[in-house]
């Protein structure tokens, strides 16, 4: 029986206290590249066709490591958004090639 208290005995042992320990903390997000953010936003900016654009989305994708998931959502939505301007505007006949039928 050994390894095996009784209720008695167990009434006369003290109390153990318990104490938690807080779980580590994750690492934070990383704050990001403020330099290179605001070069992306110049960057796309500058940007006069959709082909400087796909090299600077490339040199992003290159980069992502180095800024926030935000820094990197906003670029690429100013990068989308510059697209849009640059594309160029279809005319009726490109919009719907079958239109005249």
């Amino acid at each position: 029986m050994s390894g095996v208290y009784t209720v008695d005995e167990m009434e006369q042992a003290e109390p153990v206290t318990v104490t938690a320990t807080p779980a580590p903390a994750l690492p934070a997000a990383p704050a990001g590249d403020a330099k290179i953010f605001n070069a992306g936003k110049a960057a796309i900016a500058k940007a006069t066709t959709i082909e400087q654009l796909e090299g600077i989305a490339a040199r992003m994708e290159l980069r992502k490591n180095e800024l926030s998931q935000q820094q990197f959502d906003t670029l690429l939505e100013l990068s989308l958004s510059r697209e849009s301007e640059l594309a160029p505007a279809a005319t009726p006949t490109d919009a719907d090639p079958f239109a005249d039928d």
